[in-house]
Formats: structure tokens, sequence, C-alpha cells
């Protein structure tokens, strides 16, 4: 099972929190058994090959119509994708994992961070994870041993949403509304998401220029 928290969970002030994280993805793992017993066997390099189709869908407004066509698109490959209600305090944003004994894969989100950035960040770290699961398997959740690999779903996701060499490009002029938008245009992408990983980077202020993100409800 692999997780995208926005801390560790290996000790004993955090072990609720431990507790809260096991009961939400057990409540998502009834939940997805009970959806994809007719569902397509989860095929890695069918979702490796989604990946540029789900990253153009960032341009969509409608969240609506957003999670319709990556659900539609994640079927094919054995992908099932959920909202589970994040239990008290949890400050877990998504995490992967597989059901019907090992067939298919299921993404599922809590609904903290209620915007689009969040969700595609969301949902890129845990294809990421997906992708790599046969070479690193079963660790704890929330343990250390797990920091490479979170580093490295981070930075999939990351440089898939901005690539590197057009973001350092970017950064060398100055961070204006007019530039995020003419920025986000040259590469493809929603400005909420440009905006997103400047505030995340403490580039410019969680404050700013949130109206350019879709809020999720």
């Amino acid at each position: 099972i692999y997780c995208r928290s926005t801390a560790h969970t290996d000790s004993d002030v955090n072990q609720k929190t431990y507790t809260e994280l096991a009961a939400w993805i057990r409540i998502g793992q009834l939940i997805a058994e009970q959806k994809v017993s007719e569902y397509p066997v989860f095929h890695g390099q069918k979702l490796s090959r989604t990946v540029s189709s789900l990253r153009a869908l960032t341009y969509i407004a409608d969240p609506e119509e957003i999670i319709d066509k990556v659900n539609e698109q994640l079927k094919d490959t054995g992908v099932w994708l959920q909202y589970v209600q994040p239990m008290k305090g949890m400050r877990t944003y998504a995490a992967s994992f597989m059901v019907r004994s090992g067939q298919v894969a299921c993404i599922q989100l809590s609904k903290r961070g209620k915007t689009g950035d969040q969700f595609f960040f969301s949902l890129f770290h845990e294809i990421n994870h997906l992708l790599c699961r046969g070479k690193n398997r079963g660790f704890l959740i929330g343990s250390t041993k797990d920091n490479e690999e979170e580093n490295a779903a981070d930075g999939f996701a990351g440089d898939l949403l901005i690539p590197p060499d057009k973001y350092s490009g970017f950064l060398s002029g100055p961070i204006s509304r007019e530039n995020i938008l003419s920025f986000s245009k040259s590469i493809r992408i929603h400005p909420g998401i440009v905006v997103g990983r400047l505030q995340h980077e403490n580039r410019i202020q969680y404050n700013q220029h949130n109206d350019l993100k879709i809020t999720w409800k």
C-alpha cells in the first residue's frame, strides 16, 4: 500500500494517525472489492501509455467532467479510482493498493486538498507507485523506509505536470499573473497547477492567484 501524506506515521505521537489511515484504507478496500468484480485486469504498460492523455485533461474546467474522463481512461488499464471521506485529523491525500486478489489496482483519494492541482498531483503520484510496484512492495504505511520511493513519486508527478527545463526558464523571469498564464499555455497545462507548484515551493504566498485554480466540491 502506497500513501501520499503530509507527515510520516512512524512515531508514538502519530499512532492515532496510523490507526485512522489503516481504517480509511480498509474501508476503501471493502468499497473497491464491491465495485471491480468485472473490472479489467491491471495492465502496467497500458497505464504508462495513458499518462500523457491523462495530463491533457488538466485543461478541463469542470471537475465532474475531469473525473468521468479520468475514470474512462483508467478503466482500460485496470485501475479503479475512488474518493473516500478522510478520517478526522487524517493528513493523507491519496493511497494506492491492489484488490480482487491482486488483479485490479485502486487509487483512493481523500477530500484533502480540494483543488485541481492537488487532484492531478496525487493522481500521478499514485500512478508512479503502480508503475513501479513490482520493484518495491510491502513496506508499512508511513514507514521511513519509503522516503526514497515517495520522493521519486513526487518527482515523477511534478516533472510530468511541469517539465523541469521549461520550469527553470519560467523561474528566470518575474512571477506575475500574466507570466503564469502565458507559461501554462505554452506547456499546455492548467494555470492552477502552476500556481499550486509555486505556492508549494514558497515562491508566492498561499493566498496569491487562487482564483486561477479549479475548486473541487
